[in-house]
C-alpha cells in the first residue's frame, strides 16, 4: 500500500509503498524516515553565534555552488554537461534550503558572482 513518508532531518515527503533506504532530498538514513503522521520534524535549532555564522556561511557557499553549476549548465554545448550541471546545481539548491530552515530565512539568498 502506498503511504506518505517524510524525513525527519529535512521535512521532504516522499510517496512510496516502503521508506526510502535513505532520503531522495537530503540522503539521511532510512531510520530517519517516518510514516508522515508519526515523524517529528522541527527545524528549531538553537545555534549559538559561532554556530549560526558557520551555517550562514554555509548557506552562502551552497548558493554560490548552485550558482556556478547552473552556470555552467548553460555555458556547455554538450547535452550531457547541461544536464550534469543542472543535476549537480539542483543538489546544492536543496542543501541551501536545508540551511534556509534552520536558519529561518523566508527565502535563499541569491549569489552575487556573475555567470562566467
Amino acid at each position: 500500500m502506498t503511504k506518505l513518508w517524510r524525513c525527519e532531518i529535512c521535512g521532504d515527503p516522499y510517496i512510496g509503498d516502503a521508506s526510502p533506504a535513505n532520503c531522495p532530498f537530503c540522503g539521511a538514513k532510512g531510520k530517519h524516515i517516518k510514516e508522515f503522521k508519526d515523524a517529528k520534524v522541527t527545524f528549531d535549532v538553537n545555534l549559538n553565534e559561532k554556530d549560526k555564522k558557520n551555517a550562514e556561511e554555509a548557506l552562502m557557499t551552497e548558493v554560490k555552488a548552485a550558482s556556478l553549476y547552473f552556470c555552467a549548465a548553460n555555458k556547455t554545448d554538450d547535452d550531457e554537461g547541461k544536464i550534469l550541471f543542472k543535476a549537480l546545481g539542483k543538489i546544492e539548491t536543496e542543501h541551501a534550503s536545508v540551511f534556509k530552515k534552520i536558519l529561518k530565512l523566508s527565502t535563499i539568498p541569491t549569489a552575487d558572482e556573475p555567470c562566467f
